[in-house]
């Protein structure tokens, strides 16, 4: 490469990608944050608490949006990964002078990794959101009657000859 345009140009594309990383890096960061802080001072709100999950079946629902949410995250990753690597072997492909078959066929099995992965990670978090919502917000038939359980009691005492435990559900 020498020091002409094509130098510089590079060096503008890699600091204005990684200013794009940096910022995603830094948002995300940032509601990682404020969810936690959320989640952690939400007990603090004054007024009657109660389960937005109230059975087993919401809880199963929910639990399985969030494992796909969780799984559309890593093949999300795979999809960027396999999307850099589509576009190394699509340079390699053009300084080759283009009718290199091999580093084309590498091209085409990277970019249908990227596409699968991406399609896979897109429909993972389609599904979980579907899941979590569904948990939450969709009343099932004779689901959500249930009568609330009292909670399960532990209670130690001094007495006049030692401790005592009593225990209640």
């Amino acid at each position: 490469l020498g020091t002409g345009g094509y130098t510089e140009e590079l060096r503008i594309v890699y600091e204005n990608g990684y200013s794009r990383y940096l910022g995603a890096r830094l948002l995300s960061y940032a509601m990682w944050t404020a969810g936690g802080a959320l989640l952690a001072g939400s007990h603090y709100i004054p007024g009657e608490k109660a389960p937005y999950i109230t059975n087993a079946l919401d809880r199963l629902l929910a639990s399985a949006g969030m494992g796909m949410v969780a799984g559309g995250n890593v093949f999300h990753s795979a999809a960027i990964n396999a999307k850099g690597n589509a576009e190394a072997e699509w340079e390699r492909y053009l300084a080759a002078g283009a009718d290199d078959d091999a580093i084309y066929d590498e091209y085409k099995k990277q970019y249908r990794r990227y596409f699968t992965t991406a399609l896979l990670a897109y429909g993972l978090w389609a599904g979980g959101g579907a899941s979590i919502l569904s948990a939450v917000f969709l009343p099932l038939e004779g689901a959500r009657q249930e009568e609330p359980k009292q909670p399960t009691e532990l209670s130690i005492y001094p007495t006049a000859d030692g401790i005592g435990i009593s225990v209640r559900y």
